[in-house]
């Protein structure tokens, strides 16, 4: 083959990809068939709890005994349609119609998810201070469930808002760790375990993000990400990196759960994760990051 055939053929193998690349981005010709949705789906509860919050939970900490009952009293029906969702399957239900809806609706109602997950930690709170130290961990473990919740299948902003969400749970239920007995502590351990299952792979909430924004900016905005293909792939990056701290964090919180049961039941410590399996965990834990088995701390 001489060189000018060469470049010839190096020539119409880039313009074939380039146009498989444009038909993909641009026209969705490989696109997946939809996730079916749950039914009955939790979130439609969560949707509906969103505009009957009550109060400001933001400061719960600093709050009173009178103020966490009013608190808790004010809201009432919203915690009940949050219980409700989270005990179904739940899945985010994103509208791609218009940028004014996704402005004037989505963000608003994200907005009112992150207050309803301190609403979690809030009832948790009063449940400390009135001694119900169980009934507190089951709330503040409730908040990191909801965490997952939000975000599962929705976009990156929703997967954020859900991060956000978990870690506000999550800081609470640590401080009750050592006030609880070794049948909570492995229950906790134990549900940490099944939200950990359940995560959605980095593949499947890409391509929540590249749908939503293929339907969302329609051929316009598709030609400005292959413009700025570089800084999009540096935002993808710090976004997983946030998802898999706190899928870290979650993993790290389980073994130290079930290590706590593992104490108590044998009036010693595990030696090591592996000793945790099977009557604490099903099985080790890895690094979200790095794909290795994670280890106790020391």
């Amino acid at each position: 083959m001489t060189s000018k055939n060469v470049l010839k053929y190096i020539v119409i193998v880039l313009v074939a990809g380039n146009l498989a690349l444009l038909s993909y981005v641009l026209l969705g010709a490989f696109d997946r068939k939809p996730e079916p949705m749950p039914n009955p789906n939790g979130y439609d509860d969560f949707v509906k709890a969103a505009p009957l919050l009550r109060g400001n939970p933001v400061a719960y900490q600093k709050m009173t005994l009178a103020e966490l009952e009013d608190l808790a009293g004010a809201n009432t029906e919203a915690m009940s349609l949050l219980e409700s969702g989270i005990s179904k399957q739940c899945r985010v239900v994103t509208d791609y119609s218009s940028s004014s809806n996704f402005s004037f609706v989505v963000l608003p109602r994200l907005a009112s998810l992150k207050q309803a997950a301190l609403l979690f930690c809030a009832e948790g709170r009063l449940a400390e201070l009135e001694g119900r130290t169980n009934d507190a961990a089951q709330l503040y473990l409730d908040g990191i469930r909801f965490g997952q919740d939000v975000g599962q299948g929705g976009v990156f902003i929703e997967k954020l808002v859900g991060v956000a969400c978990e870690a506000s749970a999550e800081k609470p239920l640590e401080k009750v760790f050592m006030s609880l007995n070794s049948k909570h502590c492995a229950r906790i351990a134990q549900a940490l375990e099944t939200m950990n299952a359940q995560e959605e792979t980095d593949e499947q909430v890409l391509h929540h993000e590249n749908e939503f924004s293929r339907k969302f900016g329609g051929i316009r905005g598709q030609l400005a990400r292959l413009v700025m293909f570089k800084n999009i792939h540096e935002s993808e990056k710090k976004v997983f990196i946030k998802i898999h701290t706190s899928q870290l964090h979650r993993r790290q919180l389980m073994i130290a759960f079930a290590s706590r049961a593992y104490e108590l039941e044998r009036g010693k410590p595990p030696p090591n994760t592996a000793a945790l399996v099977p009557d604490y965990l099903k099985q080790i834990p890895k690094d979200p990051i790095t794909g290795t088995n994670l280890t106790l701390h020391p």
